[in-house]
């Protein structure tokens, strides 16, 4: 990808031409103070603007419209990039010059409507579609709750980071939770809605399109683009003490061995990366050591978020003490140059394939531009050259920078007849 030809005209309206594909995408961002709060007054937002529109009076109305606009697509998403709350729109059509009917303007214009049109009649949002949004949020929440697998995730996070905003989708205390849903008033959604349209961050246009349908996308909003800083980074404080969950309805068991990352930085985002990989691939050592030739792990796999590094495995309850003890081999192979030597060369291998992969990839293509944007990380090609340029010494350098905090462990303790 060639970000030079990334252009902008004005108030945060980027684009990139390129007839290479046969859809177009166009998205528009703002941000959210990030609160447990905010996250779920979107999260109803996110559903009631597909459910009440003021020109489109339900669901089905809508889905006709994308259907006679050749498939056009519009979806809402929220999420969120460190301490920044996010909230996007986003169309996917196909090029009108493929199917050689000019409906440009109607599919954006329907689009706007979608986006701006929000049914708020006399200040209220429409009572049956808002209750009934609730109940299936709560209704959602009541569900994860009987799935061992989210109990085991939520804990992990709210417990062992008990202060950050990365786990603001997870809910600890479900009756809170419910009164929270419940309280949530439409006032409360009117007032988000908003102020989410004055915190325009920017917006993009990826594909083939033609210069007058650049100008229409520009004319069409008249966003006033907020200064955003593009600071997501965030370093949360990790509970150092070894917590177990009894779970008395599955006979499944989590252990997870937590790792403070000393000198946490963005910058080394790719690195971290790279020893994901080395350490948790299929041929890697979490595998060989763990189920190939100790036998009890169901899955592994390792991670990082804010400065917190973790190695999971699923077993049964009565491998914890093997569990345990095959993290000092673990640890012994890690520091064997040969073996990570071979590791590093598979990584390096699979990221400039994945580089050739990607540059043919429609969706990886517009990440790549979001990416760029946003400032959110290093270039897939820059990621690229730094880990061609990686040595066995980094890698084995970095692992030393993990310090061991504690270990979580879920106890599955169901008794199997």
């Amino acid at each position: 990808m060639n970000y030079k030809n990334i252009k902008t005209n004005n108030n945060g309206f980027y684009y990139y031409k390129t007839d290479d594909f046969a859809t177009i995408k166009i998205a528009h961002y703002f941000t959210y103070k990030l609160t447990k709060e905010n996250y779920l007054k979107a999260v109803i937002l996110s559903v009631y603007l597909f459910k009440a529109n003021s020109i489109y009076k339900s669901e089905k109305e809508i889905c006709d419209r994308e259907k006679e606009l050749y498939g056009t697509y519009l979806s809402d998403h929220n999420f969120y990039w460190g301490k920044k709350g996010m909230f996007s729109f986003e169309l996917k059509m196909i090029n009108p010059r493929i199917i050689e009917e000019d409906y440009f303007k109607e599919a954006m214009d329907f689009y706007k409507d979608i986006m701006l049109k929000v049914n708020f009649k006399n200040n209220k949002l429409k009572k049956d579609v808002f209750e009934q949004i609730k109940k299936d949020i709560i209704n959602e929440v009541k569900d994860d709750y009987k799935d061992p697998k989210y109990l085991c995730d939520m804990n992990f996070y709210t417990k062992l980071l008990p202060d950050s905003t990365y786990h603001i989708n997870k809910v600890s205390d479900l009756d809170e939770f419910i009164d929270r849903v419940n309280n949530v008033t439409d006032k409360d959604i009117i007032d988000f809605y908003n102020e989410l349209m004055n915190n325009y961050v920017l917006s993009r246009a990826f594909g083939n399109l033609l210069d007058e349908e650049i100008k229409y996308i520009e004319n069409l909003f008249d966003f006033k683009q907020i200064d955003f800083d593009y600071d997501y980074f965030v370093k949360d404080k990790m509970v150092t003490k070894d917590i177990e969950i009894i779970d008395s309805n599955t006979t499944q068991s989590s252990i997870r061995f937590c790792y403070d990352i000393k000198n946490y930085s963005k910058d080394k985002y790719y690195l971290y990366d790279n020893i994901c990989w080395i350490i948790g691939d299929y041929n890697g050592p979490l595998y060989r050591i763990f189920r190939e030739k100790l036998g009890i792990v169901y899955s592994c796999f390792c991670d990082y978020c804010r400065g917190m590094f973790y190695i999971v495995l699923q077993i049964d309850k009565k491998n914890k003490d093997k569990a345990i003890e095959g993290m000092k081999e673990l640890n012994e192979y890690l520091h064997d140059k040969k073996k990570v030597s071979k590791l590093l060369d598979y990584v390096k291998e699979f990221r400039n394939n994945l580089l050739i992969t990607n540059s043919e990839s429609f969706d990886s293509n517009v990440f790549k531009v979001n990416n760029y944007l946003f400032k959110n990380d290093k270039s897939e090609e820059e990621i690229v050259e730094l880990t061609n340029k990686l040595t066995v010494e980094d890698i084995i350098n970095e692992l030393d920078n993990f310090e061991y905090k504690c270990l979580y462990f879920y106890r599955g303790d169901k008794n199997e007849d």
